[in-house]
């Protein structure tokens, strides 16, 4: 879920960044990854002329954070619940099941 810029994300945390300014033949979609240090937004812009990334300063009009992938908290999710391994299989079923509905919501907010 985007956010705008009213309350930006604490300096040095990495995150997407969009602006339609950076639309071009390389970022269809106008998005970086960056971060936010002393108030300014650095990311990189690709200069196809040196065949190089270039730092840039301009703001973001929104951002997010970066989305974990779901196959890695499923990973996760897997380990622990190996560790926590119970009572009957009916219970196992609903407690896998309980686990996955929580992941879903994390991947979704």
């Amino acid at each position: 879920m985007w956010n705008n810029l009213d309350n930006p994300p604490l300096d040095s945390i990495d995150i997407l960044g969009q602006n339609d300014k950076w639309i071009s033949e390389y970022n269809l979609y106008g998005i970086r990854i960056g971060f936010f240090s002393n108030g300014r937004f650095i990311s990189a812009k690709y200069d196809n002329n040196h065949d190089t990334y270039m730092n840039e300063y301009e703001h973001p009009i929104k951002f997010m954070k970066i989305p974990i992938k779901y196959e890695r908290i499923e990973a996760i999710f897997n380990k622990l619940f190996d560790h926590i391994k119970h009572g009957d299989e009916e219970h196992q079923f609903w407690l896998k099941e309980e686990m996955n509905r929580f992941l879903e919501q994390l991947i979704i907010e």
